[in-house]
C-alpha cells in the first residue's frame, strides 16, 4: 500500500478454511443504509513489518500490543479512502473504532456476504477483508 512505501498485489480468494495462518486481525465496522466491515488479517511477522512501517519506528520499538494497534489504524486509513472515494457522497456512514479482538474467521462467518483476498506485498502476506 502507498501509505506503506511498499507495493502490493491480490494473490487470490481464501475461505474461512484458510485463515488460520493469518491470526492477528483488525477491522473497521461502518454503519450506514449499507452498513459493511474492511480489515486486515496477517501472521505476525506481517504485523511487526506492517506496524513498523505506517508507524515509521524501528521493529525494536514496536511490541506486541503497538503492532496491532497499528494494524487498527491502518484498517481506520482504508476506510477513510472508502468514505472519500468510493462510498456515496450523499450517504450518511458512521466509521467505529478499530476492532483488535474479532477474528478473520468470525468476521467471515457468512460467506455470501464477505470476502478474503490473500495480498503479497514486500512487508509479507496479509488478508484483506471485506463484508456487511
Amino acid at each position: 500500500p502507498r501509505m506503506l512505501d511498499s507495493h502490493c498485489q491480490a494473490a487470490g480468494l481464501l475461505d474461512a478454511t484458510e485463515l488460520a495462518p493469518y491470526p492477528h486481525t483488525a477491522h473497521v465496522r461502518i454503519e450506514g443504509e449499507q452498513p459493511l466491515f474492511v480489515g486486515i488479517a496477517c501472521d505476525a511477522d506481517t504485523l511487526h513489518a506492517l506496524a513498523c512501517a505506517f508507524l515509521k519506528i524501528e521493529p525494536q520499538r514496536c511490541n506486541d500490543a503497538l503492532a496491532l494497534d497499528g494494524l487498527g489504524e491502518i484498517a481506520s486509513v482504508l476506510v477513510g479512502y472508502l468514505e472519500r472515494n468510493v462510498l456515496p457522497d450523499e450517504g450518511d456512514y458512521r466509521a467505529f473504532p478499530a476492532d483488535t479482538t474479532t477474528t478473520a474467521t468470525q468476521l467471515l462467518a457468512d460467506p455470501g456476504r464477505s470476502l478474503a483476498v490473500l495480498m503479497n506485498s514486500q512487508l509479507g502476506p496479509f488478508v484483506l477483508l471485506v463484508g456487511n
